[in-house]
């Protein structure tokens, strides 16, 4: 009798286990965690940059490669969809290159044109004033590194 009660609480238990549904992984949080950032291509290609002229083509690259993996998600909130993946993309930075420089987000879509290009400030200890990268957030497509000219 004994081992009959245990049994039946341990099929009991199983059952109510298996009802038990995982969260789900909110599809608007990116998943950064395969990303391979080139820490020192970035800090060198911003260290280079004169503020007056249009970024390398190689920090274009580097930038725009990690950015396009981040697909927009709109929501009623946050119409082009971004705001969470230009989160993330700043803290994977920060955390696979905190040895190097570190980076902050300034603002969500709130420059020209149409208000779809936000602003990621970069520092180091190497220079006095932060280095502003414009990041395109555009609806409906991936975001970029914008122009600068």
């Amino acid at each position: 009798m004994p081992y009959s009660k245990s049994i039946l609480v341990t099929l009991l238990l199983t059952g109510l286990l298996a009802c038990i549904k995982p969260t789900p992984i909110d599809k608007n949080i990116p998943d950064t965690s395969s990303w391979i950032v080139h820490c020192e291509t970035i800090k060198k290609e911003l260290l280079d940059h004169a503020p007056s002229e249009p970024y390398t083509e190689v920090l274009s690259s580097e930038i725009n490669r990690l950015l396009k993996r981040l697909p927009p998600y709109p929501t009623d909130t946050d119409p082009t969809g971004h705001l969470e993946n230009l989160k993330a993309f700043v803290a994977e930075l920060n955390l696979q290159c905190e040895a190097v420089f570190e980076m902050e987000l300034g603002c969500y879509a709130c420059l020209e044109p149409g208000n779809t290009a936000s602003m990621v400030y970069y520092k180091t200890s190497e220079i006095s004033d932060p280095v502003i990268l414009k990041i395109i957030t555009p609806a409906g497509k991936p975001m970029r590194l914008a122009k600068n000219d």
